[in-house]
């Protein structure tokens, strides 16, 4: 990244060691430094160090905005989605409509063709009517019954992937905690163990495995439900996050220095199609399913300036990326 003097340079982590040399390298460049940190006191030191503009990325309203930002972003997609779904509700009961309406006209026109009574004329237009506002009618709560039940349908697999999740697990303590109190048992009566020792060991692996089942549901219930999020709304949600929380914030970002290996490379990529120049300082766990992958590859691929330090694995859920960009 071919900096340049007067541009702006977004240093992520700089309180850290390589933060700490990032901003004082950046502003020997005479660039414009924006630091961000997660503790007062590297608040303190990026500040100390001449830093133009400081982000405390964990308080002073940082997430909270980014959170509100996201909620009235998906706002205006949920309408979309609804506005989408009632257009394709309108043209499918109109297009049936007509072609019922058609059919009625026709027979119509060919009865009074036949007849030629203006009294059997009425009676069968109106009939026609009756007939075109009850089709009208039944099409409507088709088309209306069977969104509701696609609706319905994907909230109820949902709840029963959750469910059965849930109960997988419960199933699996409960055979666990059985064995465990059977050794314990066959440990007191065979070994002759004191059982007040055998007590404590079955209560404390007990807890240990009921711990770590809830904290696996809990991290299966994350995923399932972020899965189940539209996925348009997390790409909006990072692209807005780059324009809304760092952009609006210190003007027009030329430079993005990664250097936390778990912040969002998503957000900086999305700079770096805007402005052209950044900087990957060090590795860090990916989003995807394999959470031990690092950024080299991708950065590669976009022809991304990379300097690789020590290698660090951060395991995290989608759910907590979602609210922690």
């Amino acid at each position: 990244a071919q900096a340049k003097k007067g541009e702006t340079i977004v240093i992520h982590g700089a309180s850290g060691a390589v933060g700490v040399a990032a901003v004082q390298i950046s502003k020997a460049l005479g660039l414009r430094v924006v630091g961000t940190a997660g503790t007062a006191e590297g608040l303190d030191m990026v500040k100390e160090l001449g830093a133009d503009f400081v982000v405390n990325h964990r308080e002073d309203g940082y997430l909270q905005a980014i959170r509100v930002r996201q909620f009235y972003i998906m706002i205006p997609l949920l309408i979309l989605v609804v506005v989408v779904v009632v257009v394709v509700v309108v043209v499918v009961v109109v297009v049936r409509v007509l072609v019922r309406v058609v059919v009625v006209v026709v027979v119509v026109v060919r009865v009074v063709a036949v007849v030629g009574s203006a009294v059997v004329v009425v009676l069968v237009v109106r009939a026609a009517a009756v007939v075109v506002v009850v089709v009208v009618v039944v099409e409507v709560v088709v088309v209306v019954v069977v969104v509701v039940v696609v609706v319905l349908v994907l909230v109820v697999v949902i709840v029963v992937v959750i469910v059965v999740v849930v109960v997988i697990v419960v199933v699996a303590v409960v055979i666990v905690v059985v064995i465990v109190i059977v050794a314990a048992v066959i440990v007191v009566v065979i070994i002759e163990i004191k059982v007040v020792v055998v007590a404590v060991v079955v209560v404390v692996v007990v807890v240990v495995v009921v711990v770590v089942v809830v904290l696996v549901v809990i991290e299966v219930v994350e995923v399932v439900l972020v899965v189940a999020e539209v996925a348009a709304i997390v790409l909006v949600v990072v692209v807005v996050v780059v324009v809304v929380v760092v952009v609006e914030a210190v003007g027009e970002v030329d430079i993005v220095l990664e250097v936390v290996a778990n912040v969002n490379l998503e957000k900086d990529i999305e700079l770096v199609k805007l402005h052209g120049k950044i900087l990957i300082v060090g590795s860090r766990g990916h989003i995807e399913w394999d959470p031990f992958s690092t950024v080299t590859k991708e950065c590669s691929v976009m022809g991304v300036n990379i300097k690789a330090t020590t290698p660090v694995r951060f395991r995290f859920s989608l759910s907590m990326f979602l609210f922690s960009l």
